[in-house]
């Protein structure tokens, strides 16, 4: 029996797979009659939507199945003109009965090159040693290689490599903030002058954290570690152990205030968080902007081309419109 794909599904209509799929979330449902979960499942193909009966889902612990590959039996249907599993037996795939390459998607060795020369590129832009120093202890190649296989988050940036991505944009829009500071200083006689390298700085180590979190995609959940502590938390204590490294390898060195100013980027870019600290700084506020325009703007376009694939007949003109009735979340 050949390997089943979600690129596959269109071409089974009416007919039982056995296939491995990631399961990525479930929501349980009631009526008078029936109790049934609606599961949304992936590969490196694409992600459909299953159905999961009673009879199934009372064998098996969802909760414990997401985000992990699930073998399952089902029967491929048509549902709004988009082919839906209904699935009939559901258990935790063993790690020798599929390929993981057939559940990552992300970056192409082409694609993850071109971003390491923009990431020296901002390292290189900076000009107060220490900190380029920081950056360079941090962003060693094997430092590098976390990012690589990192998702940037569970809603955004949710692609093999998307860590590595994330940091990146959000360190480029917070150095068109900088740019952009300094050109209207000329129009306000009091505005307060704006540190380019430190806010640099802070940009790229603000998800240093999410190194110590996240599991390499698709598996992205969190570590234990991840969960107790937190990434922002785990993020200030790399930031502080890379810092006192450098100062005990050169004695003399002091990095003044520059501590304290980027333990509370980090801990003040996810405002969403009751654990976060409030921005000190005027560069702490531009990471914190420059991170939310790059989450909300990869989450939109996820949140519409899921759109896109759930609902073909749909007008161009319209999708926009019937998006925004969405609720975003990052």
């Amino acid at each position: 029996m050949g390997k089943v794909m979600i690129s596959d599904l269109s071409a089974k209509i009416g007919t039982e797979i056995n296939g491995f799929f990631v399961l990525k979330d479930f929501s349980r449902n009631q009526n008078a009659k029936a109790t049934w979960i609606n599961a949304k499942i992936s590969d490196a193909s694409g992600q459909a939507s299953a159905t999961i009966f009673r009879e199934c889902f009372d064998k098996c612990d969802l909760n414990g199945l997401i985000d992990k590959v699930v073998k399952v039996r089902a029967l491929v249907n048509l549902y709004d003109g988009m082919p839906r599993l209904q699935i009939r037996e559901c258990v935790a795939a063993k790690e020798d009965e599929y390929d993981e390459a057939d559940f990552v998607n992300g970056l192409t060795e082409e694609q993850f090159e071109e971003l390491i020369e923009r990431l020296n590129g901002l390292i290189d832009s900076v000009q107060e040693p220490r900190l380029k120093g920081l950056l360079m202890t941090v962003f060693s190649r094997k430092g590098i290689d976390f990012y690589k296989s990192l998702p940037g988050g569970h809603r955004h940036h949710v692609y093999n490599g998307g860590l590595l991505v994330h940091t990146i944009e959000v360190a480029e829009i917070s150095d068109i903030l900088c740019n952009q500071d300094d050109e209207s200083a000329k129009y306000h006689p009091c505005q307060t002058p704006v540190n380019r390298d430190l806010c640099i700085t802070g940009a790229l180590l603000h998800d240093v954290g999410k190194t110590k979190e996240f599991l390499p995609y698709p598996f992205n959940s969190r570590t234990e570690q991840g969960y107790y502590v937190g990434y922002q938390t785990e993020g200030a204590g790399i930031v502080d152990r890379n810092i006192k490294r450098l100062c005990s390898a050169n004695p003399g060195l002091d990095f003044a205030t520059f501590r304290q100013e980027l333990i509370n980027m980090v801990l003040a870019c996810h405002t969403n968080y009751k654990m976060s600290m409030p921005p000190r700084t005027k560069e702490a506020r531009f990471v914190l902007l420059a991170d939310q325009a790059s989450a909300y703007r990869d989450a939109y376009d996820t949140a519409v081309c899921t759109f896109r694939q759930e609902n073909p007949a749909s007008e161009e003109s319209m999708i926009y419109s019937e998006y925004f009735k969405c609720n975003i979340k990052i």
